[in-house]
């Protein structure tokens, strides 16, 4: 089967078939979750589905219609053809008070591994006055399959990508090494086709990560949050060395209530993850995940942030195994306020004062 004849809207995360094994058809259903929280009021419009390559599906252009399966009437009957997409001459938007509109790109870890991640980065953009819609088209970033060598594949993951947030006036990923993929490697990838090479650089000049974008281009300086302990943080490789996040996320941490943070050792070493990294090279990734752990230990935090699931995921592995009580989050959970979840790695329930 031609890569393209799969549908978007049917392919699952790439790091899904890895961790899983199998390819499970079906929609998404923390996107879905993520879609009834958001800002975003679904136009009325047609109950009918469409059909499209023999298959059922719907279009989903907001974020109520992400949820309800119910297409945008602007779409119409556009005999789309296989691989072909198309944009909407209508947007969900229209008639409606402008505010800037966000495109959540909610990642594959974040999908399968932490849900409320996307909750709390949907929070957090409602807060700095955005419209958020969570695409339910959008799957992996392509990295499994760019790290590995397989061009085609990204590139194919990157076009049906750049489609679905098109309509949008910023992407936000919770995650730097995500964002990095889209701002920096899609327009990259698609540089040498006529037809995609502008659409990829306009896409991946609105593409941000998501603490980056409250700070930079949202101005936002404080948030509504408490938490009353200690926290380090750990600098994600992609965060850091392509999109330049350092300060940002400490500026908000700053103003949180209750909370101390203390600089650990070497916060910008890696942590070993590196996605397929850890996969080709365990050896290497457990003697860099254990300099890390060992770095963390040396400040006496009660509490990991960082900015990517990736990284924390294989640092609260490390860490359980280790036995150290040690919490791990997601900066965003923090700053959204969003901590009564149990942490990562944790199936009892953090108390929080």
């Amino acid at each position: 089967m031609n890569r393209e004849e799969i549908l978007p809207s049917r392919r699952r995360p790439l790091l899904h078939f890895a961790v899983v094994g199998s390819i499970f058809q079906g929609s998404c259903p923390s996107v879905e979750g993520m879609s009834k929280h958001s800002a975003c009021s679904a136009p009325k419009g047609d109950e009918q589905d469409r059909q499209i390559n023999g298959s059922k599906i719907g279009l989903p252009i907001s974020v109520g219609q992400c949820y309800r399966k119910r297409p945008h009437p602007g779409f119409g009957k556009t005999g789309r053809r296989k691989g072909e997409f198309v944009q909407s001459e209508q947007t969900p938007w229209q008639d409606q008070p402008r505010k800037p509109r966000v495109g959540l790109f909610v990642t594959c870890l974040v999908d399968l591994f932490r849900p409320s991640v996307g909750f709390a980065a949907i929070k957090l953009l409602n807060q700095a006055g955005c419209e958020v819609g969570v695409p339910e088209t959008q799957t992996c970033c392509g990295q499994p399959a760019y790290n590995s060598g397989d061009r085609a594949d990204a590139a194919a993951i990157a076009r049906q990508v750049i489609a679905a947030f098109e309509a949008y006036d910023y992407v936000v990923a919770p995650s730097g090494s995500c964002a990095g993929m889209l701002r920096i490697h899609f327009p990259a990838l698609l540089r040498d086709e006529p037809a995609w090479s502008e659409r990829a650089e306009r896409f991946g000049e609105k593409v941000h990560e998501l603490i980056s974008f409250l700070v930079d281009i949202r101005g936002m300086t404080k948030v509504d949050a408490r938490y009353y302990g200690t926290a380090t943080y750990h600098d994600s490789c992609s965060g850091l060395r392509e999109l330049g996040i350092k300060n940002q996320p400490r500026r908000l941490l700053a103003s949180v209530d209750g909370l101390t943070l203390k600089e650990m050792p070497d916060a910008e070493t890696c942590c070993g993850f590196g996605g397929t990294f850890s996969v080709k090279y365990p050896d290497i990734s457990n003697a860099l995940v254990e300099k890390k752990t060992d770095a963390i230990r040396t400040v006496e935090s009660d509490l990991l942030l960082a900015g990517d699931l990736g990284c924390l995921l294989n640092i609260a592995g490390k860490i359980k195994r280790q036995g150290t009580p040690q919490a791990v989050r997601h900066v965003a959970e923090v700053l959204a306020d969003m901590t009564d979840e149990p942490a990562i790695g944790d199936s009892s329930k953090i108390a929080r004062s």
